[in-house]
């Protein structure tokens, strides 16, 4: 659960960048994109508004990235490494407490991490769909499947391997799907510290040898 996932070679980037300038300009970019995209859609946006927001050349971007769309699947990429280094760090950290209360904390930890880059994880797959199909490559959502695999190996016995994706294919996108939505939409009157809970419930019964349903 702690093998560590080096940051992709970006589907958004013409050339990755090396040197400390060039990284500071690449990264200089990117927020820029991210900016305008957040207050405007994505097709109001050109490589000419998000350089000059950035104050470097088109010349200068182009040398980086290919479109828009590039330099948010940059960004999102960049995101997605430092997220599954964080939940890393978090697993590490929480391991050794009970499973129960190690599988709560860990709801509790992805939630505020969805709460802190909403925009990047949560809002910017709706703008660029490629990210959707992108997503299982990257440093995160390995992670996440990685982490998954190995607590319901750990805390069950004789699992057929169609049992064991079908288990991890339901808590991935029972759990993540479920905070992401929680974080987008604000639903009212959905209190933060129960769905959590209800959450975690589900991903310990899913990931456990206790099952409380019954298959037909």
């Amino acid at each position: 659960m702690t093998k560590a996932f080096p940051t992709p070679v970006s589907h958004g980037r013409r050339r990755v960048p090396r040197q400390i300038r060039a990284v500071a300009t690449a990264e200089a970019i990117c927020q820029a994109a991210c900016e305008l995209v957040e207050k405007s859609r994505i097709h109001a946006v050109t490589t000419n508004h998000v350089a000059e927001r950035a104050g470097v050349s088109i010349g200068s971007l182009y040398q980086y990235f290919t479109s828009v769309e590039g330099i948010l699947i940059s960004a999102y990429e960049d995101a997605s490494a430092a997220a599954a280094t964080h939940i890393q760090r978090m697993v590490r950290k929480h391991s050794d407490r009970p499973f129960d209360e190690f599988i709560h904390k860990m709801i509790f930890e992805v939630l505020k991490m969805y709460e802190r880059n909403r925009f990047i994880l949560v809002d910017l797959p709706e703008e660029v769909l490629e990210l959707r199909q992108l997503n299982k490559s990257m440093s995160y959502g390995q992670l996440v499947r990685g982490t998954t695999r190995a607590v319901i190996l750990q805390n069950t016995d004789h699992i057929s391997e169609e049992e064991l994706n079908r288990r991890i294919f339901l808590t991935e996108h029972m759990v993540h799907d479920t905070l992401r939505s929680f974080v987008r939409d604000a639903p009212p009157k959905v209190c933060r510290k129960a769905l959590c809970a209800d959450v975690a419930a589900f991903a310990i019964n899913s990931m456990s040898a206790r099952r409380d349903w019954v298959h037909p």
